[in-house]
């Protein structure tokens, strides 16, 4: 047997180096392919993924390659952190090529919506009554606006009668919503009315994403997975604004405002809200994601918001964030969500009356064992006159 010496292994290397730079005599049908790839669960609900990569240096350092060569879906998750190293492998044909140990923590992402198949699904939905919306032209120019609050649905909830005295799912939310809509039409007379703004949004969704509220802080009772409760929920309530819309035959304002549980979710459903109604002569959005929304008709300025951050603050905003709108009015109101009954004690404060809105959910575990079962569910109506501001106030009860 030959000796082995340092020698002979540095000029046995020196020579596969050679033979490797010129590649294979028979290339073999499988270049080698590295296999390491361990992923752990980590107690804060975050995964750390280690792995061998191949990418360029550009793809190295951009997330969304990073967590496809990690087999995670940037629509889902989201990148913490990462850490690699780089080693470089023969492709066997005389050229290298650089790989990388590569370890990255994820987590969900907040709003896990792929927004691709949401327009692919929506371009073909159509409800009945779209043929039916449209404007009379001969119609005289309106003294009031009507005012629609349509907050704190939580679609997505589930509640059965035996745990919480009544039951909710998705499809008596969807009911309860165009029977609102249905009896708000029949029973309101829209001679007079310029448009009517339509409130929707604050809380429209039980929870975000990972199933919790957008703080993460609780975790829902929800009926089923969230992608389907997305597009189950938007459909609702574009079904929803048609009823209004072809009912009233008067220009709709939709206006999202964002609530607690759902705050991005709510976000991305009224941007598909926005594309849906673009073309629309009749039925406009405001999908902005600004957390408080103001109209001025006439002598009124009506700010919304779903109450649950300002706190005392909110008295103080309305003239400072809409400064021309409250000097052109001479009667002013809030109106807030949040708190899932109807303040009918008035608070005027500082110039400004606050309305608390019913909600238009039923009770889950939580509010039955937090003692939350006083209130009747439905949707608060408010008639603006143009000269003499809040005119009426209707409630429909569900």
């Amino acid at each position: 047997m030959p000796t082995v010496t340092t020698d002979s292994i540095r000029r046995s290397f020196g020579a596969y180096d050679e033979f490797a730079s010129k590649g294979w005599v028979t290339e073999p049908k499988e270049i080698f392919k590295a296999q390491k790839e361990t992923v752990c669960l980590n107690a804060d609900g975050s995964k750390t993924s280690e792995r061998i990569v191949a990418l360029s240096k550009d793809e190295i350092n951009d997330k969304e390659s990073l967590l496809k060569a990690h087999g995670y879906d940037p629509v889902y998750y989201e990148l913490v952190n990462a850490k690699s190293s780089i080693w470089q492998q023969g492709d066997g044909k005389g050229v290298t090529r650089n790989l990388y140990s590569s370890k990255i923590t994820v987590k969900p992402t907040e709003a896990g919506l792929d927004l691709e198949d949401i327009k692919r699904h929506f371009e073909e939905f159509k409800t009945p009554y779209r043929d039916l919306m449209h404007i009379s032209k001969d119609r005289p120019f309106g003294k009031n606006i009507v005012q629609l609050n349509l907050v704190d649905i939580h679609f997505g909830r589930i509640a059965e009668d035996y745990e919480t005295g009544n039951v909710y799912n998705m499809d008596i939310a969807r009911n309860n919503m165009l029977k609102v809509a249905n009896d708000f039409v029949v029973e309101t007379n829209f001679d007079e009315t310029e448009y009517i703004v339509m409130q929707i949004s604050q809380d429209y969704f039980n929870s975000s994403f990972t199933g919790y509220t957008t703080s993460q802080s609780h975790m829902q009772d929800n009926a089923t997975t969230f992608n389907t409760i997305f597009k189950r929920g938007t459909e609702a309530l574009i079904e929803t604004i048609e009823v209004v819309a072809s009912g009233a035959r008067i220009p709709v304002r939709v206006v999202f405002v964002s609530g607690n549980h759902s705050r991005f979710e709510e976000q991305a459903m009224a941007m598909v809200l926005e594309a849906y109604y673009r073309n629309s002569e009749i039925v406009t959005v405001d999908a902005s994601p600004y957390p408080r929304k103001y109209i001025t008709y006439g002598n009124t300025c009506i700010g919304m918001t779903h109450g649950s951050d300002e706190k005392d603050r909110l008295q103080g905003l309305m003239q400072v964030e809409n400064p021309t709108g409250w000097a052109d009015s001479k009667y002013r109101y809030w109106m807030c969500g949040h708190l899932h009954h109807n303040d009918w004690a008035l608070r005027e404060n500082f110039g400004v009356s606050i309305f608390t809105l019913s909600a238009m959910t039923k009770m889950d575990n939580w509010t039955v064992k937090s003692g939350y079962t006083m209130a009747n569910s439905g949707c608060t109506v408010f008639v603006f006159d143009y000269e003499k501001g809040l005119k009426d106030i209707k409630f429909f009860y569900v």
